[in-house]
């Protein structure tokens, strides 16, 4: 993994193991959980929720290690702290949940591009 890379994508490409379509078709189903987890975190987060919370990061965990999404994993360490934390109000939540929505989105875009270089 380039320092560079907000995941290791030599492991998806490890995955594919030279299957092209394969590969397209693992980056688009990392793109809709993305979207997905974006959509479904935010609302646990911002409704406090933490047995949601606690129940979506054990679901996405072995794709946050896997494929070392590390910036990520760090955004929602840090929002499922705010969520229990007494002293946390709602603009910190909104704003922690607005990182882990950048930290999606850097992943995303990295994703596209690497999906529009295959041929």
């Amino acid at each position: 993994m380039q320092p560079d890379e907000p995941l290791n994508y030599s492991a998806i490409t490890e995955l594919a193991d030279g299957d092209v379509a394969f590969l397209k078709e693992f980056i688009e189903s990392m793109q809709t959980t993305l979207t997905d987890f974006d959509r479904d975190f935010r609302m646990h987060l911002l409704e406090r929720n933490t047995e949601k919370l606690r129940a979506m990061v054990h679901n996405m965990k072995p794709t946050l290690e896997g494929f070392g999404m590390h910036s990520l994993t760090e955004h929602i360490r840090t929002a499922r702290e705010l969520a229990h934390a007494a002293h946390c109000d709602e603009r910190q939540l909104r704003s922690s949940a607005d990182d882990v929505r950048r930290a999606i989105a850097e992943l995303k875009g990295y994703l596209r591009v690497k999906a529009d270089g295959l041929p």
